[in-house]
């Protein structure tokens, strides 16, 4: 999994080390602005593709979800082609 939650000397975090820094994130998050619209694909191990759809702070916070809600243990896990957008609340508030 490609993250910008890896350290300054690209040591990969753990799990439970992704999921901490996306709670911090979420809070810090909470404080600024709402949630974005996330799309993504993601797979874990030798299973298929999934398309996803999820809210978030910022990419941070989405890493550590998926990682706590999809990924299994002694398993690749990956997340790729994310696209952010508004939420529609956001667009129309705007105007």
């Amino acid at each position: 999994m490609v993250s910008r939650a890896r350290t300054i000397n690209r040591r990969i975090l753990p799990r439970d080390e992704h999921v901490a820094r996306a709670m911090a994130a979420a809070a810090r998050g909470a404080q600024t602005h709402s949630g974005y619209e996330y799309s993504f694909k993601w797979k874990s191990g030798t299973g298929r593709t999934h398309d996803a759809t999820r809210i978030a702070y910022n990419r941070i916070q989405l890493f550590g979800n998926m990682i706590e809600e999809s990924a299994r243990e002694r398993q690749d896990f990956y997340v790729w082609n994310i696209h952010r957008g508004l939420q529609y609340q956001n667009k129309s508030s705007d105007y």
